[in-house]
């Protein structure tokens, strides 16, 4: 009996032991395989969410056909990277797209279908380049057999030339060149400076090319637009002395035919403020000329306009004020608009140069209504934020935070939530959230009054709902929905939507982070559902898109490791 117990025992601790083993056996198994059904069902999910969201843009823009081709080639970019065989599908249909609308009859709207096609080449040709010389090619080629204006012509053909001089600066160079034959387009300096980075050789013949043309037509735009490039260095590359020369001779000789010449002084003397800030560029590349060049200028500047005239006079004696108090005072003492503008943007570059930031703030609070005017409206509201934010900052880095709600409660209530942006963005989630939640909490109350404009407001929301999602996402959601509601009313405003009137000026699509659709996806796309424009819910979903296939790629690359890991394991 006793022996029989003990075989017992001995049998079931055997058959214990085995059990323990095999489970310590299976348990990376059963863990590795429970690990790769978590990132796989996510896989699956957001894989969903991404085909959702691409078959809704693809229906929305349906009814968009004048922009449904920039719409796949956006599609195209997103996917291209995740699913190179979906975003050639969806390029090629871009593509056919713009080419079936400028082909058509309708050649009283081809301008307007140029310009809309820029975007879609360029987009194009950041990931298929030869797709996008192919398109370029056939545009312009539709160019030459419709025919459009002189003018037209050339920013059609620069244009083009400009979405492609990175990846094909042959096929730019020749669509340049091609331009001249139809005018002297102001774009295209901006292609021979992109030209330049590429290949200096074809740059400088099409900028030679170009001054011929400048000689030929006496247009002081055109020449001023080509001396705003002849000096300057990009990344390491600069024009040639020849060039610069040849450059120099051209302004030199219009000067010399000017004041030699009465009939010729009216276009030739134009030039004069283009060769008075640069007159040293004179005594270093054309020494011969430079005595004889600033007698001609005496001759020439009473002929320029106005204001330039009285610029030149100033730069040909070199009396121009110096110090930042000296350009205040000059401007505040002159009676011209335009010199008083240039003056103090002067004393404003001059205080910038010292960081002396509240001296700029106390100076654009202190300029009256003729003062702003003089400055622009634009630019006297973007330097106030701007000089603002860098006080506020200067400030907060100091410590010292009474300065810091002084500078932003003095700035005025309209521009208060674009300093506070500024902050917000610049400053750590973690070790500032609690300053840069008082601030979100501002922007809310001030983007709601009455005197801040819808697009402003709609902007702002959305800007919101990005800070938000990183530090306290239950009021995203809140943010996407008042979003919405000033989205509609700016686009009920706008409804040739002009970029000077849009939410999001000159914005393909509004980025949106992919956290947003994990803090509430229905709330969300009930959210979307509630715009009326289909073109400002295109532009949201593209943005939601963009970043939601990026996760996707992210969780894909973990599922991979998690398999190798999982092999490594069973082999061994």
């Amino acid at each position: 009996m006793g022996v029989e117990m003990s075989k017992r025992k001995s049998l079931n601790f055997r058959l214990c032991a085995e059990i323990v083993c095999l489970i310590l056996l299976i348990s990376p198994i059963l863990l590795s395989q429970n690990l790769e059904t978590k990132n796989t069902r996510q896989v699956r999910l957001w894989q969903q969410r991404t085909e959702d969201l691409t078959e809704s843009v693809v229906k929305d823009s349906a009814a968009l056909d004048d922009e449904r081709a920039l719409y796949f080639a956006l599609l195209a970019k997103i996917w291209q990277k995740q699913n190179p065989g979906v975003a050639g599908g969806y390029a090629r249909r871009a593509v056919d797209l713009t080419l079936k609308s400028i082909d058509s009859d309708d050649s009283h709207n081809l301008d307007e279908k140029l310009r809309q096609s820029e975007k879609t080449m360029q987009i194009v040709s950041e990931f298929d380049e030869p797709l996008s010389r192919t398109l370029a090619e056939k545009i312009a080629k539709i160019i030459e057999s419709k025919g459009t204006s002189q003018k037209s012509s050339a920013d059609s053909f620069v244009s083009i030339a400009l979405q492609i001089v990175d990846t094909n600066p042959s096929s730019a160079f020749a669509l340049g060149a091609r331009s001249l034959v139809y005018g002297n387009s102001l774009r295209l300096t901006s292609l021979i400076s992109r030209l330049n980075l590429k290949d200096s050789k074809l740059a400088e013949e099409l900028f030679v090319m170009s001054l011929a043309a400048a000689r030929r037509s006496y247009s002081y735009e055109f020449t001023g637009t080509l001396g705003s490039i002849v000096f300057e260095v990009r990344e390491g590359r600069k024009f040639s002395d020849v060039l610069r020369r040849s450059y120099l001779e051209t302004l030199a000789d219009m000067i010399s035919r000017g004041a030699l010449i009465e009939q010729e002084r009216a276009t030739g003397c134009e030039v004069a403020p283009l060769v008075t800030p640069i007159l040293d560029r004179f005594d270093e590349y054309l020494p011969a000329r430079a005595l004889a060049l600033r007698q001609q200028l005496e001759i020439c500047i009473p002929f320029s306009h106005g204001y330039t005239a009285e610029i030149a006079k100033a730069e040909a004696r070199g009396d121009e004020p110096q110090s930042a108090d000296d350009f205040i005072r000059a401007a505040r003492d002159t009676n011209d608009q335009g010199l008083k503008g240039r003056y103090f943007f002067r004393a404003i570059s001059k205080l910038r140069d010292l960081e002396k930031f509240d001296e700029i703030v106390s100076l654009l609070d202190d300029m009256n209504e003729v003062e702003v005017s003089a400055v622009g409206r634009v630019a006297w509201e973007s330097w106030r934020i701007e000089y603002a934010y860098e006080s506020a900052l200067a400030s907060f880095e100091k410590k010292d935070m009474p300065s810091v709600y002084r500078t932003i409660n003095r700035t005025p209530r309209k521009s208060r939530p674009f300093v506070r942006f500024r902050l917000a963005y610049k400053l750590s989630p973690i070790t500032e959230r609690d300053f840069i939640l008082e601030n979100l909490e501002g922007i809310q109350k001030e983007v709601s009054s009455l005197e801040i404009e819808s697009k402003v407001s709609a902007s702002a929301y959305l800007s919101l709902a990005r800070l938000y999602i990183r530090i306290q996402p239950t009021e995203s959601l809140v943010a996407i929905r008042e979003a919405v509601k000033y989205i509609n009313k700016t686009d009920g405003e706008n409804s040739e939507f002009l970029p000077e009137k849009d939410y999001a000026p000159l914005q393909d699509f509004v980025r949106l982070p992919y956290e947003l659709l994990e803090a509430d996806e229905a709330g969300i796309n009930s959210s979307f559902e509630g715009i009326s424009s289909r073109r400002s819910r295109i532009r949201l979903k593209l943005g939601l898109l963009d970043s939601s296939v990026q996760k996707l790629a992210e969780l894909k690359k973990a599922v991979e490791l998690e398999n190798a890991k999982r092999k490594v394991g069973e082999a061994q």
